[in-house]
């Protein structure tokens, strides 16, 4: 739906406007989770998810929607059950693109610490 929806538009904007809106828990939520689900990795790489996209020169949008995701979701995620490991996901999108694959490495393969 949201797919539809920015390709009308050729902007993100006003549906995440309306989606910060909206109270938690609901509907919207559950589709959500299923966007994050898909386009996490996406936006971890400072990848744009939907590749209908028709101006691949301008990030704007891809900082949107990352900045939205890491700000927005995580309490409408932990709302509808989201997998633990998502939602540490979504932390990382709020660090640089540099730091956001060697961060969840980190948290894959913690080093240190109390052995044997």
């Amino acid at each position: 739906m949201l797919q539809s929806c920015v390709t009308s538009l050729s902007t993100v904007t006003p549906f995440l406007a309306i989606w910060a809106a909206e109270g938690r828990g609901g509907p919207a939520d559950g589709h959500l989770l299923a966007c994050v689900e898909r386009y996490i990795d996406d936006l971890i790489g400072d990848e744009w998810p939907l590749g209908w996209w028709a101006d691949h020169g301008r990030d704007e949008p891809v900082a949107e929607l990352r900045a939205w995701v890491h700000e927005h979701a995580p309490d409408r995620l932990r709302a509808v059950g989201a997998d633990p490991a998502l939602l540490l996901r979504v932390e990382v999108l709020g660090l640089p693109c540099d730091d956001r694959w060697p961060a969840l490495e980190a948290l894959d393969h913690p080093t240190g610490g109390g052995g044997g």
